[in-house]
C-alpha cells in the first residue's frame, strides 16, 4: 500500500485558484439553527450553480428538480424521500455536474405510488450515491435514465425496474430487485448504450411468473467482480432468464448468472474474460479512501486520478475513459496478485473551500498479449 499525496497535488490548488470553494447551504424541514431553506424544492432552484446543499434529517415529498446547473446534495442520515415522490435530474451541461447522496426513499403502498428518479438528457457527470430503499418501503422505489453521457451510481437500491436508454452508466453495489410490484416486471433495462455493473446485484421478479433479471434492446453490458445476475422464480414453471432480449455481455470470471433454461438468451453475444476493475472504501480517519485496482492476475495495472471528466472514447480500448485529461495522475503502479489488487490510502480532508468536490478515479491494465483494458470508473466525494 502506499500513501498518495493527491489532496496536495491535485485538490488543494484547484480549490485555491477556484478562491474561497463553493457556497453551502442548510435544507432543514424544522427550521433549526443555519438554516437556508425548509423546502428541498426550493433550495434546488434558487440556489446558484456549484453550490452544495446540507440536507438534515426529515421528511421530502414531492417533485425535487434539478435542472440545467452544477449541484451537489449531501443528505444527513434520517433525511428521506416519502410518499409519492420524484427527483428529476435533467439537462445538465458538459461543463457541469451533479452530486446528490445519502436519501433513504421510503415508498407508500403499491395503491398510490412510489419514489422515482429520473435523469434525462444529461451530457456532464451525474452521480447518485447511497439512495436506498428505506425500511417498511413497500411501494416500488424506481431509477429512470435516458440520453446520459457519465452516470455513476454506487451504495443505491431500487425496488421496481431500472432503466437505461441511450446512457453511459456505472454502477457499483447496487441492488436492483423487482421486488415493490405487484406485477412481473424485469429489474433492469437497457436499450443501447453502455453499462458496467461492479459488485451488484440484479433479481428478477418471482411470483406466479418469474420474469428475467435483465432485459436488453442492443447496447453492450459490462459485469465485473462479485456481481449476481438472476432470473426471478416461478410458481409455475422454470426461473426467469438472468438476461434476455440481445446485445452483447462481457462476464469477467467472478461474475454468478443464474435462471431458467438456457440462464442467458441466445441471441445475447456472451463473452467471459478477465477484466480489470476499481474500489473505492472509505476507512479512517474521515476523508480517508482506499483505492485499488483488482486484476487481472500478472498484468501491468495504474492506478489514475483527475479532476471530474466525462466519459469519451480511445480507439485501443473497449471502454471508455471518465477522466479529465487535463488533470490526470498516475498515483501508483504495480502488478495485482491474488488478493493482493494495486492500492493506495489517499487522506483528502474536507475543508471549507472542498465540501462536495469530486475526485475521479479508474485503473489501467497492461499485458503484452491482451493490450490495455480500463477499468470501471470511481468517485470519491468530499463531505
Amino acid at each position: 500500500m502506499t500513501v498518495s499525496n493527491v489532496f496536495s497535488r491535485l485538490v488543494l490548488p484547484f480549490a485555491l485558484l477556484s478562491g474561497a470553494g463553493a457556497q453551502a447551504f442548510v435544507v432543514d424541514p424544522a427550521n433549526g439553527p443555519g438554516t437556508h431553506f425548509t423546502s428541498l424544492q426550493l433550495a434546488t432552484t434558487t440556489v446558484p450553480s456549484g453550490a452544495v446543499l446540507v440536507v438534515r434529517a426529515g421528511q421530502y415529498a414531492g417533485i425535487v428538480t434539478i435542472q440545467g446547473k452544477s449541484l451537489t446534495v449531501l443528505a444527513e442520515p434520517g433525511a428521506r424521500f416519502v410518499g409519492s415522490s420524484a427527483l428529476t435530474i435533467n439537462g445538465i451541461g458538459a461543463t457541469d455536474a451533479v452530486f446528490v447522496r445519502g436519501f433513504e426513499m421510503q415508498a407508500p403502498t403499491l395503491t398510490f405510488g412510489g419514489v422515482g428518479i429520473d435523469v434525462d438528457s444529461c451530457t456532464g457527470v451525474v452521480c447518485l450515491e447511497d439512495m436506498t430503499v428505506g425500511a417498511g418501503s413497500i411501494g416500488p422505489v424506481t431509477l429512470t435514465a435516458n440520453n446520459c453521457s457519465s452516470l455513476w451510481l454506487r451504495g443505491c437500491s431500487f425496488s421496481a425496474s431500472t432503466r437505461f436508454t441511450n446512457c453511459e452508466a456505472a454502477l457499483r453495489d447496487c441492488l436492483a430487485s423487482a421486488t415493490g410490484q405487484t406485477v412481473a416486471v424485469d429489474s433492469l433495462v437497457q436499450s443501447g448504450g453502455r453499462v458496467q455493473l461492479l459488485d451488484c446485484t440484479v433479481r428478477g421478479y418471482g411470483g406466479l411468473i418469474g420474469s428475467p433479471a435483465v432485459e436488453m434492446s442492443g447496447g453492450d453490458l459490462r459485469l465485473l467482480g462479485s456481481t449476481s445476475v438472476a432470473g426471478g422464480t416461478s410458481a409455475f414453471g422454470p426461473a426467469g432468464l438472468a438476461i434476455a432480449g440481445s446485445g452483447s455481455v462481457r462476464r469477467d470470471i467472478g461474475v454468478t448468472l443464474s435462471g431458467g433454461g438456457t440462464v442467458v438468451a441466445s441471441t445475447i453475444v456472451v463473452t467471459t474474460t478477465s477484466m480489470p476493475h476499481l474500489t473505492i472504501d472509505e476507512v479512517l480517519p474521515a476523508g480517508s479512501v482506499i483505492v485499488s485496482l483488482h486484476g487481472p492476475i500478472g498484468h501491468v495495472g495504474f492506478l489514475l486520478v483527475s479532476l471530474r471528466g466525462t466519459a469519451f472514447a480511445l480507439p485501443f480500448l473497449a471502454d471508455t475513459v471518465w477522466l479529465d485529461p487535463a488533470t490526470m495522475l498516475i498515483v501508483t503502479s504495480g502488478i495485482p496478485a491474488p488478493g493482493a489488487p494495486v492500492t493506495t490510502l489517499t487522506s483528502m480532508p474536507a475543508i471549507s473551500s472542498t465540501l462536495g468536490f469530486a475526485i475521479a478515479w479508474q485503473g489501467l491494465s497492461l499485458d503484452a498479449i491482451v493490450g490495455f483494458q480500463i477499468s470501471n470508473p470511481g468517485y470519491s466525494i468530499l463531505r
